[in-house]
């Protein structure tokens, strides 16, 4: 059996190898959802859509019925609009 002080040596030796290993992170898409973009550019579905209906921002169509906005399109949507 263990006593006290062992399980808390225990303890803080599992913490510790815990904290130096973090978890890795998922590799990061370069689509986003509508839901996604609008959070993102901190916009409502509305403008969204109409940004994309004008042209300012291209929408891909992955897969059939489902809509998806490339990040680096955002990114540079953001940049020209910086200074206007």
């Amino acid at each position: 059996m263990y006593g006290v002080y062992d399980r808390i040596h225990i303890t803080k030796k599992w913490s510790s190898l815990a904290m130096s290993n973090p978890p890795k992170k998922a590799l990061e898409s370069p689509l986003l959802t509508t839901d996604e973009a609008c959070d993102y550019l901190k916009i409502s579905r509305t403008s969204l859509y109409q940004l994309a209906k004008k042209g300012l921002i291209a929408a891909i169509h992955p897969v059939s019925g489902r809509t998806a906005y490339l990040k680096t399109d955002l990114d540079t949507y953001i940049a020209t609009r910086r200074f206007t």
